[in-house]
């Protein structure tokens, strides 16, 4: 939602050409960012229930030696010709792992070391003082009218829909423990 911090943010646009994601992913990143990448994802649905889904992005990053990226082109080249449309999410959905599937089908022949993983979760990090500090941006204006006026206020997070509310009371007495304990911790930390 915001924009990087570069003077001018490039911007590219690309058709839909084909309406499957990773197709016209790849049709983005080749006419609109002029990068070459192999892209592929799958999705196994049971009626409207998604069951399993994956993909994959392999690009040729800048200094990579010309050995190994060959020896990658061959082998999703062969991916393509030899597995059948939904193989990746098959392989997933089978019980293997996403690194064990790559070594095997994309890098296989080559040295391939994991830098990093991440493992997606739902896990929201909206709270109550998350709300109380929110609230302390506002004018003071603002909340000595939500005081004259009595009424309640309320924030619903955007991410996992849970509502927060407190009544002018306790507002300006949660906000008044917040800036306690928020200028307590800066008092420690010099």
């Amino acid at each position: 939602k915001n924009p990087p911090p570069w003077p001018r943010p490039y911007n590219g646009i690309s058709e839909v050409v084909s309406g499957l994601p990773a197709e016209d992913v790849a049709i983005y990143l080749a006419r609109s960012e002029q990068r070459s990448c192999a892209i592929h994802s799958d999705v196994r649905m049971n009626g409207y229930l998604c069951t399993g889904a994956g993909g994959y992005l392999v690009e040729k990053l800048p200094g990579c030696d010309s050995g190994p990226a060959a020896v990658v082109e061959a082998n999703l080249e062969k991916l393509g010709k030899e597995m059948g449309k939904e193989w990746f999410v098959d392989e997933l959905c089978g019980g293997r792992d996403l690194v064990s599937v790559a070594k095997s089908c994309i890098g296989e022949g080559i040295d391939l070391k994991v830098l990093d993983s991440v493992s997606p979760r739902l896990k929201c990090d909206c709270s109550q003082e998350r709300f109380v500090r929110s609230l302390t941006l506002l004018p003071k204006a603002d909340i000595d009218e939500i005081v004259e006026r009595g009424e309640p206020v309320e924030a619903k997070c955007e991410f996992c829909a849970k509502v927060y509310r407190l009544g002018p009371d306790e507002m300006v007495k949660e906000m008044e423990e917040y800036k306690k304990r928020r200028e307590e911790g800066a008092k420690e930390s010099q």
